[in-house]
């Protein structure tokens, strides 16, 4: 397959910025087969080689998809993100996995439920740590120095590896559903989207920030 050099550069790009950068990237990897969270820091061309696909022909799907602006990015404050990505949790996240906890329990599905309870105790977790945050980024809007400790940041990017690993194994159940079970897959469904979309907002959104207000010194990032 032919590919042009907007090709060449996309499948140069981490995984991480083609889904920031393109609508429709999540869509054309899933169809694609491609993990896009646990390679979401390697280049589009290694994620679609350990996948076995073609990343010039996902180049050129992507291609002809528009591409988001750099004024289509939020341009919301650390702290409004913070508070977004928290509220997101409440009102869809955490009411679809307990949607889910109670379709599968209905079913008497234990390791579903059991992996569906892990969620929700790692992705509480994780809320607290993303909460932590505010105030650091209080002080970043009010032009103050805030303190924060490497281990936070270790601890979150964790977190968002083990809420991408349970998301992948929720999807391998929902895959592997029968016909009979279509509102459990789609109760699990529902639950991976909400991982997808929080995961997105701070993977992609708020830790960058965090990064970039460490690097302008706006913050002291103490070790531990």
């Amino acid at each position: 397959m032919s590919s042009s050099p907007v090709d060449h550069r996309v499948v140069e790009e981490r995984v991480g910025e083609v889904i920031a950068g393109f609508p429709a990237g999540e869509d054309i990897l899933e169809r694609a087969g491609v993990d896009y969270w646990f390679r979401s820091d390697e280049t589009l061309g290694a994620a679609c080689a350990a996948s076995h696909v073609d990343p010039y022909e996902i180049a050129s799907r992507l291609a002809v998809c528009h591409p988001c602006a750099q004024g289509d990015l939020p341009a919301a404050s650390l702290a409004a993100l913070l508070r977004e990505s928290d509220g997101q949790w409440r009102q869809r996240l955490a009411p679809a996995i307990e949607a889910g906890i109670a379709s599968a329990s209905l079913r008497g599905c234990t390791a579903i439920t059991r992996l569906l309870h892990e969620l929700k105790k790692r992705s509480e977790k994780h809320a607290a740590t993303s909460r932590s945050l505010l105030p650091v980024a209080d002080a970043i809007e009010r032009g103050e120095p805030g303190i924060l400790h490497q281990k936070t940041l270790r601890t979150l990017r964790l977190e968002h590896l083990e809420l991408a690993r349970i998301a992948r194994d929720l999807r391998a159940h929902a895959n592997a559903s029968p016909a009979d079970e279509a509102d459990l897959a789609d109760a699990l469904r529902r639950a991976i989207r909400e991982i997808q979309h929080h995961l997105m907002v701070s993977y992609n959104l708020i830790l960058p920030r965090l990064v970039a207000a460490t690097a302008a010194k706006a913050v002291v990032c103490e070790p531990w």
